[in-house]
């Protein structure tokens, strides 16, 4: 009888916990370490309006807030009842008072004290202590300013180098680099990558290398993809780069490989998708297909992005669709379409939002706001902030 009523108990307390621990999906990380003790239940959540459904989205959060901004790396802050949360691309949320949205970088913050800033951890832990007047973060990595303009470098939190002078920012892949497009170590040292020069940030995991006169592709393991003899070289995106020199232009794929190759002089690849190849020739820009193909009847002065998104390009100023498969303008203008994961966000001449598929088919519209980071859309539907994946 007795090991009855533990169990009892035990089934009772774990209930308990799972309805203080959060509402539906959404689970709650814990409180930000020096922030105080009042937390409120994020069940006092639970009778708020579900998020809408949206078709081919999933709601990362099943209701709405007050405020939200859109993911910055792994999360993103929003507000609701006047309470903080950072929120995980997960779904879950760490409650935070003092922090504001736009102070959010990666998973860190800088936070100011005493007229000098430091860095904290979304969980409030301190990574530096507020001694530096300037402070940039990138790709896990920090580079701090003193007011002597001496520079100091961390990765993680972990002290790289301290008290050197140099004229180097911080890229966005977490590697130092100046005016002169040269990139170095967070010990300040010179980047070389399989004896060639670093020429270039991370993409898609490959940067430029060079040997001071022709370009190619390396890895940030040493590893060359291609060594360097291109004259110009543009960064990967969707798998695919173009590269060109005096013997022509080519669009090389992630093993370095050229996909296609070209001596035509004026023909110059812009972008590849392994669907569209888009170029550009005497003035005009054309398509071919995933075999090399001109597609007849596409020429125009210019358009954005120099890609094809789905069967579309958008126009140069970014207000009208023209269909590759159908050789025309689609029917409408809006006042600015941007391309997000395979969909479309436009803002509409009314002043509101709208999301398409691929196939330009409203999937929802009159938003207040959608904005689209790490594959996460962030959407003002009626005055609340939603969320979905």
């Amino acid at each position: 009888m007795k090991k009855r009523r533990a169990a009892g108990l035990a089934a009772v307390i774990v209930i308990a916990l799972q309805l203080l621990s959060g509402c539906g999906g959404y689970t709650f990380y814990g409180r930000v370490e020096g922030y105080g003790e009042r937390l409120r239940n994020l069940k006092i959540y639970r009778d708020y309006p579900p998020a809408p459904k949206i078709a081919g989205l999933t709601p990362l959060v099943d209701f709405g807030f007050g405020y939200a901004a859109a993911f910055n790396g792994e999360y993103a802050y929003a507000a609701v009842e006047g309470d903080r949360y950072i929120v995980g691309r997960d779904g879950g949320a760490v409650f935070c008072e003092n922090l504001g949205g736009y102070e959010l970088i990666d998973d860190k913050y800088i936070f100011r004290e005493g007229g000098l800033y430091g860095v904290k951890t979304i969980f409030g832990r301190t990574l530096i202590e507020p001694r530096y007047t300037k402070i940039r973060i990138g790709g896990g990595a920090v580079l701090c300013e003193s007011a002597d303009g001496t520079k100091t470098t961390y990765y993680d939190g972990v002290l790289v180098r301290e008290n050197f002078y140099g004229d180097v920012k911080l890229s966005d892949g977490g590697l130092l680099y100046n005016d002169k497009a040269e990139y170095f170590s967070l010990g300040f040292e010179r980047l070389f990558c399989g004896g060639y020069a670093v020429a270039s940030d991370i993409t898609e995991g490959i940067m430029f290398i060079t040997d001071g006169n022709f370009y190619g592709y390396g890895t940030p393991n040493g590893g060359v993809v291609v060594s360097p003899r291109y004259s110009f070289l543009t960064p990967f995106a969707n798998g695919y780069a173009v590269a060109g020199g005096q013997s022509g232009t080519a669009v090389l794929d992630r093993s370095g490989a050229e996909v296609f190759a070209f001596n035509e002089i004026g023909f110059t690849p812009l972008s590849f998708d392994g669907k569209y190849l888009v170029f550009r020739r005497g003035g005009f820009i054309g398509v071919a297909d995933a075999g090399g193909a001109e597609i007849d009847g596409i020429s125009l002065s210019t358009f954005m992005y120099n890609r094809v998104f789905s069967d579309y390009i958008i126009t140069e100023d970014g207000t009208r669709f023209f269909s590759v498969s159908g050789r025309d303008y689609v029917p409408g203008a809006y006042d600015k379409i941007t391309p997000c994961g395979g969909r479309f966000a436009v803002l509409t001449p009314g002043g509101t939002y709208s999301l398409l598929d691929g196939n330009l088919n409203p999937l929802i519209e009159n938003c207040g706001q959608i904005e689209y980071s790490r594959g996460v859309f962030m959407m003002q539907i009626d005055a609340k902030y939603y969320y979905y994946v």
